[in-house]
């Protein structure tokens, strides 16, 4: 299960299954701020931008519960 805090809107979702990354990244690319807490990883998921080779992706820096 994914949390997911959207900061811009004051939303939070609950969504089960696999990573939603194509509706995760469509909310970065229309530069929402959103945070995502994996139960399956027990981790606190923060996007940033990678660009390479003039494209612009997002990838993930996981974070562990604290403990």
């Amino acid at each position: 299960m994914y949390k997911i805090i959207n900061k811009t809107t004051g939303v939070t979702e609950i969504h089960k299954g696999d990573f939603p990354n194509e509706y995760l990244e469509k909310l970065l690319f229309e530069e929402q701020r959103i945070i995502v807490i994996s139960y399956y990883s027990r981790t606190i998921k923060v996007p940033y931008v990678k660009i390479e080779s003039c494209q612009v992706t997002w990838d993930w820096e996981d974070f562990p519960f604290p403990t």
